[in-house]
């Protein structure tokens, strides 16, 4: 089997670690108001591509399964598992930009005109519809 030695996927690894600390000092340090929500989303692009940059070069020696937040890692000398930081930086940048998420899709359904005509408002004989117990035989007691 041909070792990994002899490629950049070390490199690459001290970077990651490197660019992962310094996007979680600095969201712990300076938050993530107005312009530090654009440092944390160009870090976490380089972390996705410093990340994936180094699956794609252990892919080449070893059998590479990415699962949900987990990366899988398999050769003739057994396996390992990893957090996928690729994953975890999508679901940051997710966070980061939830606000603006939910204003753009908000804004995206009402264009479309996909408010407000949900589920309950189709089908007919649903709660509220119909006589009221008050309104039927009057009961004595």
């Amino acid at each position: 089997m041909v070792s990994l030695a002899g490629t950049n996927v070390y490199l690459l690894q001290g970077v990651l670690a490197v660019v992962l600390l310094v996007e979680l000092g600095f969201i712990l340090l300076v938050g993530l108001k107005g312009w530090r929500k654009y440092v944390i989303t160009w870090l976490s692009l380089a972390l996705m591509i410093l990340h994936y940059s180094v699956i794609y070069t252990i892919s080449l020696y070893a059998k590479v399964a990415i699962l949900p937040l987990i990366v899988v890692e398999h050769d003739s000398y057994g396996g390992s598992l990893y957090v996928d930081y690729g994953q975890l930086a999508v679901l940051t940048l997710l966070l980061v930009w939830k606000k603006e998420i939910s204003k753009t899709l908000g804004n995206l359904t009402a264009r479309l005109g996909l408010r407000g005509g949900g589920v309950e408002g189709s089908q007919a004989g649903g709660a509220g519809e119909g006589k009221s117990e008050g309104e039927g035989e009057q009961v004595h007691g």
